[in-house]
């Protein structure tokens, strides 16, 4: 998308004034096509032969959101960001949502104009959970899972069941948040999945999921509470991007298929940041050449370019070739 082009956005709703003043919040910075049914949604998505670039569905009825028809075609569809907003969520209803990847941010009413802006803006930018380059593995070690709590006979027990009932990945236990950071600064290249408890001394769960997000994006990011709290499960799923909450106590049995979906959602992560990095390398390498040929030929067009100084110049255009980033764009070449 050009940077002139308005950003698409599709909204689901059922209250005419929720579509109002929605409408009036965004329509100023976005192109927003509204609809008040799964079905015509749909068939608009059908129509245009192509997602929008984020969904935002605000419902009265939260309980819609686990059967909806729109959530599931899009979520199967590919890339888009996807947004609910209702007026009242359960924890289980946030819980079936996460485990059925239907939805990425859930906010209650009234919505936050700043957070759902920011959000719209970066449904937009391609680098979104990208950040950063990919480590090459030497080798391919098997992934590793990192369980975080401060009970340690209860992560070393299922640490050592999980080690028993397979060998697809290896785990590693972390009795604080900071014992994880440290853990994962030595063995971050290789850890598929952070699954954290949020009742710890010290740093809380969330905020070691935070923190470990801007450093380690790749990582799958699972949340567990004994305690049910729903306002720390959706700043989960909106701050820290968590792939699952899990309630506690833990079950090896059922926490297995867990870890291997969310091992496999690490690999995708990884994936496509390195297939996005190596779009961007041919982007940039042709804007480059064509800069270097512009900039040629402004030089020797130039008659005020002695001819004498053309070995100067083919040498600075060497040395071209071994920039890495590119000066502003509206920096003129003569």
């Amino acid at each position: 998308m050009s940077a002139d082009q308005p950003h698409r956005v599709l909204l689901r709703y059922d209250r005419e004034d929720d579509r109002d003043a929605f409408l009036q919040d965004f329509a100023g910075a976005f192109s927003i096509d509204s609809y008040s049914s799964d079905q015509e949604a749909l068939a608009a998505i059908a129509r245009g032969r192509s997602l929008p670039d984020a969904l935002v569905f605000i419902t009265t009825d939260t309980d819609q959101l686990l059967t909806s028809s729109l959530l599931q075609q899009v979520s199967d569809g590919g890339c888009c960001l996807r947004i609910v907003i209702g007026g009242q969520f359960s924890l289980d209803q946030i819980i079936h949502l996460l485990e059925n990847r239907v939805v990425d941010r859930c906010y209650a009413k009234p919505w936050d104009i700043n957070l759902v802006r920011t959000d719209l803006f970066a449904a937009t930018m391609s680098v979104q959970d990208n950040a950063g380059p990919t480590p090459v593995e030497s080798g391919h070690p098997k992934p590793l899972v990192l369980i975080v709590d401060d009970e340690q006979s209860a992560t070393k027990y299922l640490s050592k069941q999980l080690m028993r009932m397979q060998d697809r990945f290896e785990t590693r236990c972390a009795a604080s948040a900071q014992q994880a950071l440290e853990t994962l600064h030595q063995e971050g290249h290789r850890t598929a999945v952070l699954m954290t408890d949020q009742r710890m001394p010290g740093m809380k769960g969330l905020q070691l999921i935070n923190e470990m997000r801007q450093s380690y994006p790749h990582i799958t990011r699972i949340l567990t509470s004994a305690y049910g709290e729903l306002d720390v499960a959706l700043g989960a799923v909106n701050q820290g991007r968590i792939f699952r909450y899990q309630k506690k106590p833990w079950h090896a049995a059922s926490l297995l298929p867990v870890l291997d979906d969310a091992i496999a959602q690490h690999h995708a992560s990884r994936q496509k940041s390195e297939q996005w990095q190596f779009a961007l390398a041919e982007r940039f390498e042709g804007v480059r050449e064509r800069r270097k040929a512009a900039l040629l030929r402004a030089l020797t067009e130039s008659p005020s370019v002695p001819w004498a100084s053309r070995d100067v110049i083919q040498n600075f255009l060497r040395d071209m070739d071994a920039i890495s980033t590119l000066p502003p764009r509206r920096l003129p070449l003569s």
